[in-house]
């Protein structure tokens, strides 16, 4: 699954990035809310993607919802949020769309 594995890695990079620039975000309550969501979701994929290779279909499946749910979180919520603190904090904006380009290189 090394699809699954690239994309946990961009989730853990952009989770790392936002945790390091918390402070450009938290007067933000809704990047908090979809930030909280995320970095459960995160969690809890990587929780599943060690037994990803051994576990039965239904996993996968599991696997799949919950890419799907982060896929959506990212492109309905964070990603329009990071845009819309992009003019105030530049860095924090250039960093992550770094973090969100690494599933794609």
């Amino acid at each position: 699954m090394k699809l699954t594995e690239e994309k946990l890695n961009m989730y853990k990079a952009v989770e790392t990035v936002c945790t390091l620039n918390h402070t450009k975000w938290n007067t933000v309550p809704a990047f908090g809310s979809a930030f909280s969501r995320f970095s459960t979701k995160v969690a809890q994929l990587d929780l599943l993607a060690e037994d990803l290779l051994s576990g039965p279909e239904p996993l996968l499946d599991i696997v799949r919802k919950l890419m799907t749910e982060i896929d959506s979180l990212l492109n309905n919520s964070i990603d329009k949020l990071v845009t819309f603190l992009q003019p105030e904090h530049s860095d924090f904006y250039t960093l992550y769309l770094s973090a969100r380009a690494a599933a794609r290189q």
